[in-house]
């Protein structure tokens, strides 16, 4: 990779914790209006370097959610850790809260997709609440190291499908933060062409146990490092 993606970043999580050059107040604004804001380059790149080994190495397996989507998993659990260990970060977790008016954010939890043009992927339309864990925002980070087509973040009213927004994220790094809520449904259009959509996604939510508080009674404080 090349270019110094720091000195354009608004919010960032690298090795060695969060950078932060933005006025928070922007980001609520348009949270509270769209119900989504784009944060660009949130990975660094020498976070995006390591995250891109991983994705290579693989392995790949098939997932299906209750006919809700259909995708392919990566299965490198170094990789998903580093990325759990980054996006459960304290600082990161009281800064989505913060902006997206959710403060009793507690943890998040998440997984790698990868979906293509071919075969029998594909994602409907749903809201993501979940009966046992209180779902309140939703997190996509672009790792696809290469533009791919359509592929497109749709949300739109639950009673009236009236559409809200279309978010594009095709820069490796950049990221989707939205809203969860049952009278907000999201998707993510087709793939089209030869390059697939890999993304890390998943949701903040209140009624769990902090990651690493979790760690901590495992490990130890002393265990605990930075992502590196």
């Amino acid at each position: 990779m090349s270019g110094d993606r720091s000195s354009h970043a608004m919010i960032q999580l690298t090795r060695h914790g969060l950078n932060e050059r933005i006025d928070r107040n922007d980001l609520r604004v348009a949270f509270a209006r769209d119900h989504a804001i784009r944060l660009p380059a949130l990975l660094s790149e020498d976070v995006l370097d390591r995250i891109e080994q991983g994705l290579r190495a693989g392995p790949w397996k098939p997932r299906e959610f209750q006919s809700i989507a259909s995708e392919s998993a990566l299965a490198n659990n170094a990789t998903l850790a580093q990325l759990d260990f980054l996006a459960n970060s304290p600082a990161f977790i009281a800064l989505i809260g913060d902006i997206t008016g959710y403060p009793h954010i507690q943890r998040f939890d998440g997984r790698v997709y990868r979906r293509t043009c071919a075969g029998d992927h594909y994602d409907t339309w749903h809201d993501d609440i979940h009966a046992n864990v209180e779902r309140l925002v939703g997190l996509s980070i672009n790792l696809s190291v290469k533009p791919y087509a359509g592929g497109v973040f749709q949300m739109r009213e639950t009673d009236t499908q009236a559409p809200l927004l279309t978010l594009p994220n095709t820069v490796f790094g950049d990221a989707i933060v939205f809203r969860i809520r049952e009278d907000l449904e999201h998707r993510v259009s087709p793939v089209e062409g030869p390059i697939a959509k890999t993304a890390f996604a998943g949701w903040f939510s209140s009624k769990r146990r902090s990651l690493f508080a979790s760690m901590q009674d495992r490990f130890g404080k002393s265990n605990l490092g930075s992502a590196e």
